[in-house]
C-alpha cells in the first residue's frame, strides 16, 4: 500500500515495455526494508516512467521541504558530523534504532538523529546485532541514489555562500 516490491516493478517494467530500466530504477528508487519485504519507492518510480526519457532524478524529495533534516544535521556536533562523514564515503556505522523518537528528542542526544533520519527515509537499517549493553545495533546506510542526492544537496547548502549581500561584499 506504501510502496512497490520487485513483483510489481517487474510488472511495471513489462506492462510498459521498459525492462532496459530495471537497474536504473534499483539503484535510485529502491532501499526500504519492510519485514523481509524490499520496497521501491512509489511515488518516484511513477515520475521517473512518467517523465521518460528523462534522466533519474530525486522526486521524492522534491514534494517537501528538507529543512528540518538539514537543520538537524547541522545542529549536530562533531561526532554527528564524523558519522555523516562515513556514511557518505560508504563507511558502515551502527546504532540502536528508537522507535518512540519525537522530534523534541532528536537534539537531545547525538544516536536519536540517526533514528530520525530512519524513519523518515533517509537511512535504511540492516543486519541488526547485539552490542555489550545487550541493545541491537543497526547497520545504517543511505539507500539509493535519490537519496544521496539529498546528502549532496545539504552539504552544497553547508559550503555555500548565499549570492548578494554583505557577504557577497566580503568576498
Amino acid at each position: 500500500m506504501f510502496g512497490f516490491t520487485h513483483m510489481e516493478i517487474a510488472k511495471i517494467l513489462t506492462d510498459f515495455s521498459l525492462s532496459d530500466h530495471k537497474e536504473t530504477i534499483r539503484e535510485w528508487y529502491d532501499g526500504y526494508s519492510f519485514g523481509e519485504q524490499t520496497i521501491y519507492n512509489p511515488w518516484s518510480v511513477t515520475n521517473y516512467v512518467d517523465n521518460l526519457p528523462d534522466s533519474p532524478g530525486p522526486h521524492w524529495l522534491n514534494t517537501s521541504s528538507n529543512i528540518l533534516v538539514y537543520e538537524e544535521l547541522t545542529k549536530g556536533g562533531i561526532e554527528i558530523k564524523r558519522d555523516l562523514e562515513k556514511i557518505l564515503s560508504g563507511e558502515e556505522i551502527r546504532y540502536p534504532i528508537t522507535e518512540t523518537i519525537t522530534f523534541s528528542d532528536i537534539g537531545r542526544k547525538p544516536a536519536n538523529i540517526w533514528s530520525f533520519l530512519y524513519f523518515s527515509g533517509y537511512l535504511r537499517a540492516d543486519d541488526p546485532r547485539q552490542d555489550i549493553r545487550g541493545r541491537s545495533t543497526y547497520r545504517l546506510a543511505i539507500p539509493n541514489k535519490e537519496i544521496g542526492y539529498a546528502y549532496e544537496s545539504f552539504i552544497d547548502s553547508m559550503y555555500t555562500k548565499p549570492s548578494g549581500g554583505l557577504d557577497a561584499l566580503m568576498d
